[in-house]
Parts: C-alpha cells; structure tokens; sequence
C-alpha cells in the first residue's frame, strides 16, 4: 500500500504529516487497462455503503463504462459532481444525519441508567423510531422518482444495460477523556473526528474530518484500529491484520465485533463504559497482548486466500450480466412462481388442513365419552335400574 494511492485527493498538510510519520512509504503510479463499455445507472444507499460502491464504481469507470447514479439532494457522501459518474439528483426534504447524533446521546444516557429490561424496551422504542424515520426518508425518495414522468422517461430511453443497486459523533465529555489517553501515549495517533476540537488533545495526535483508513491499515506501522464496528472497518481490519478496540454503537457493529472478539482478535469496549481509566486499559491491552496481533494475522491469511481479487470477481460478474443482456438464465425460478406459491400460501393450507383433520378425529375419538360405557359404569357403580344387569 503506497501513499500514492491517494496522494492526489488528499490535503497537503495531510499528506505531509502521513510522509514524515511514514517516510519509507514509496510512491507508485498504477496503469488500468480497458475494456467494452456499458451503460450502467446506479441507486445506492448513503453513508458507508456509497464507500463501497465509490470503489466499485472507481474500477468500472476506469474499464471504460458509463455511469449514472441516483442520489439524494440532501445526501451525506454522494458527490452531486463527480468524474465518476453523471448525478441525477432526486430532491428530498430532510435526513437522518441529526437524529444519528440524538439517537447516540439517548443511548449513552440510558445505558448509564443501567441495564435492565426497562432500559431494552426504551432503547428498542427509539430505535424503531429511528429505522422509521429512515423508512420514510427512503419512501419518499422513491416515490419521488416514481411519480416524476419526465424523469421515468428519461431512464427509459437511456437503455441501461444494468441497474446496479445495494442490498439494502459521541458526547463531548468522552471526546476528551480519549483525547487525553492519546496525549499520554508514546505512539503518534491519526484521529477521524468531525466536531469541537478537544480541549485535551496532544501534539502526538492528527486529527482530520476525513482520513485515507485502507492505506493507513495497510502500513505496518499500524498497531491498533479503534473503530465502532462497521462492516468496512471490520473487512479492512482483517484483510490487513491489524488488531481492533471496538465501541458498538447500533445496527450490525457489536455482532460484527463480537465475531472478531470470539476470535481473539478484538476486543469491545461499551460506549457508556468508555472512560479515562477504561480507555487507556483497554488501548494498552490491545497494544501489547500479542495474541490479539497473532489472531488477526491468522485471520488476515485466510481472508486473503482467494482464487481470484475480489474486484476482478465483482466486475466480471457485472460484465458478465450485460454482455448476456441481464442474464435471465441466472434468475431465480421464484419469478415465474404463481403469487401463492411464493408466499407458501399452499404449503400452509396444506399444514392448516392436517392439523385440523388430526384435532378433529382426536376429538371425536379420545375425548368425547362413550354413551354406552357411562350407561354401564352408572348401572354398575350407583345402582341397577329396572331389567337392567350389573356388568359382572
């Protein structure tokens, strides 16, 4: 990994730093064949999903194919201008960047509180409230493309050979308890972090709104990834063997870290346990536990051993899908299934239909009683009516 993967996009101040933290880091210039080109329209998700579809995206444009992606006017990541790609900006009223930051002050308040199943029903409460709030968002995007005729006519005639889509912050207290474990440490620390600067921060720590995190994992200078989890943070970490302090805050990232910790090769920190003394036990277990080093590294070997680079899997299957004009051969059979099929709506009348027959016939079988046996047990046990015989 050379700074020159990068170099080009970043500040210079930046750059300068990274060169005399790094200074035996070589600069390279890559060469990037060509091949036919499509006619591609992208609809990605925001934040860290755009990170990956950016890269993708890099790789396909420098194959020679031309892009369009669908993005949002109040978008966090997507660049409306881009080499990349030509933007078809879909207007929306608002996003969820201000309830990300509610939400992770909600948390940390109620964790505080303590944990109990009060605390799991309030935080469950508000983080409904939340994927709601996203829902909406995202609804009202798509109906906005839906419902606009001039824009549904120019896709149209576009003839897009592939629509290719996704799957689809802290308290200030803390920022500067953190700040003041980082000035202590004898190691130089690079720190992405938008907001108030803190008031403790030490000479030995660069921090910066944005930071080149692939290249910087990929020098072996690099001992410890404190992150919160995410699915790219986590990838990026294994690939390069560098052991990791996790603090979750939602969605996937305390499962993903809890992989990692099971593995020994990360270990998790709770963000309303984050403190000072925390902090810096945790930082110097990860530091210097050579097993979370050793774990890593193993993990990294078996991540790495592929038979071909992932980018070039990705991109020959996308290649794939347009030179065979959206490769219906590929499609899943469930597409010519019958509605009711679909949703196993047979396979529970059928099940509905057993359990019925069974419950009846135990019914009429077991217990319902015997007219004739009560008439007999009567005259046998309270007392023989007229013409009638005991039963022994």
């Amino acid at each position: 990994m050379t700074l020159g993967t990068f170099v080009k996009n970043f500040p210079e101040e930046v750059v300068e730093y990274i060169a005399s933290v790094f200074p035996e880091m070589p600069q390279k210039i890559f060469f990037i064949s060509h091949c036919d080109a499509g006619n591609i329209l992208v609809y990605p998700l925001d934040g860290s999903h755009w990170i990956n579809m950016e890269i993708l995206l890099k790789e396909l444009h420098a194959k020679g194919h031309n892009i369009s992606v669908i993005r949002g006017s109040t978008s966090w990541y997507i660049p409306e201008k881009s080499p990349l790609y030509t933007s078809i900006t879909v207007e929306m009223d608002g996003d969820v960047k201000d309830f990300f930051a509610e939400f992770i002050q909600y948390q940390l308040r109620v964790h505080r509180e303590g944990s109990s199943l009060i605390t799991f029903f309030k935080l469950t409460k508000k983080f409904m409230s939340f994927v709601s709030v996203g829902h909406t968002l995202w609804c009202d995007a798509a109906s906005r493309i839906l419902d606009n005729p001039k824009l549904i006519k120019s896709l149209i005639e576009s003839q897009y050979d592939l629509v290719l889509t996704d799957p689809g912050i802290g308290p200030e207290e803390i920022v500067n308890e953190v700040a003041s474990v980082f000035a202590e440490m004898p190691q130089k620390v690079i720190w992405k972090h938008r907001g108030k600067r803190p008031s403790t921060l030490g000479n030995n720590t660069l921090m910066m709104d944005w930071m080149p995190q692939k290249d910087l994992l990929g020098h072996p200078q690099i001992k410890v990834f404190i992150a919160h989890g995410g699915t790219n943070g986590v990838q990026e970490a294994i690939y390069f063997g560098v052991p990791v302090l996790g603090i979750p805050l939602f969605f996937d990232q305390y499962d993903n870290l809890l992989r990692l910790q099971e593995r020994g090769a990360a270990k998790i920190l709770q963000l309303h346990e984050v403190n000072g003394h925390s902090f810096e036990s945790a930082v110097k277990e990860v530091l210097h536990k050579d097993s979370y080093k050793e774990n890593i590294q193993r993990l990294s070997r078996l991540h790495q051993d592929q038979p071909m680079p992932p980018m070039d899997q990705a991109t020959f299957w996308i290649e794939y899908v347009i030179r065979h004009k959206g490769a219906p051969h590929l499609r899943t059979e469930a597409y010519r299934m019958p509605w009711y099929s679909y949703h196993c709506l047979d396979v529970l009348l059928i099940l509905m239909t057993s359990v019925a027959v069974v419950l009846y016939s135990y019914n009429h079988t077991v217990l319902t009683p015997n007219p004739v046996d009560i008439t007999l047990r009567w005259g046998k046990h309270i007392g023989v009516p007229c013409g009638w015989q005991p039963l022994d």
